[in-house]
């Protein structure tokens, strides 16, 4: 059972690839492990998901869980990305926007932080989407419309729907994991799945 220690462990330990096996074994929104780290060149980005898993579980704040918070919002460049990475910005956008949903838990400080960030973040994610092509840019982007499906901030940042649109153009060129990611991300936020227990789940 994955829980906030167990979360707090994996980070503290830089056991990314543990987390991540975590995260998809417990209904996290995330792709199978192993196509995270292919497509992200960046730690961040399973600190991130695992930060956003750990607010989620435990909607309150502690030394340990601010640590986390602090160490994502010190990843984040100048010009708003989280390690110029696509999946860690996405990633930390979403954790973001989980902690700004009950702003009350947080400390006055790290709640401005954190919405100026996510404000950064998702202007950077909009620049973004229109400079790549292909299928490996459309099984990225597919992976950040998993994530930020429902988002209000992301959603107004950029044209998701016809985002949506062209990532579909690749789908039949993709694998079956990037499929169901896709397929995931276009069913909204409501969807989930447990992808440890997916017949197409990388080990």
């Amino acid at each position: 059972m994955l829980t906030p220690r167990s979360i707090l462990r994996h980070i503290q330990q830089g056991r990314s690839q543990a987390l991540l096996r975590a995260l998809a074994a417990n209904d996290a929104p995330i792709c199978p492990p192993a196509m995270v780290e292919a497509l992200s060149g960046s730690s961040a980005a399973a600190t991130a998901l695992g930060l956003r898993r750990l607010v989620e579980l435990s909607r309150q704040i502690d030394s340990e869980t601010q640590s986390v918070l602090d160490d994502v919002l010190a990843r984040q460049v100048e010009d708003g990305s989280v390690e110029s990475d696509l999946l860690a910005t996405a990633a930390a956008a979403g954790a973001w926007s989980t902690i700004l949903e009950e702003p009350w838990a947080w400390p006055a400080e790290s709640v401005e932080r954190v919405r100026g960030a996510r404000e950064g973040a998702c202007r950077w994610l909009a620049r973004q989407w229109e400079s790549g092509s292909g299928e490996e840019w459309a099984v990225r982007w597919a992976w950040v419309l998993l994530l930020l499906a429902g988002d209000e901030a992301f959603g107004q940042a950029l044209p998701v729907r016809r985002l949506a649109a062209r990532i579909e153009q690749f789908r039949d060129r993709m694998d079956p994991d990037a499929r169901m990611v896709l397929d995931l991300a276009l069913a909204g936020p409501s969807a989930n799945v447990n992808w440890a227990e997916s017949p197409l789940a990388a080990a």
